[in-house]
């Protein structure tokens, strides 16, 4: 990509691009849907439990950025 191939360096972006915004899509999918059932997995504690849940929103804000900012 270094060697003055524009033409392979746009390509290999919008790869990376797509292949990310799967994973995202596959991530917050699986995290919707069974959120509360991995957050029971890890604690036991009903107060933790809606805790992370509550925040759940937050978290899935966070995958979002982290996924999309460089």
């Amino acid at each position: 990509m270094g060697r003055k191939k524009v033409d392979m360096a746009i390509k290999y972006t919008k790869a990376t691009f797509l292949i990310d915004g799967i994973f995202l899509l596959i991530t917050l999918g699986l995290f919707s849907i069974f959120g509360k059932t991995i957050i029971q997995y890890l604690s036991e504690d009903k107060k933790v439990i809606e805790e992370i849940y509550s925040s759940m929103y937050l978290l899935v804000i966070f995958i979002i950025l982290d996924g999309n900012i460089i």
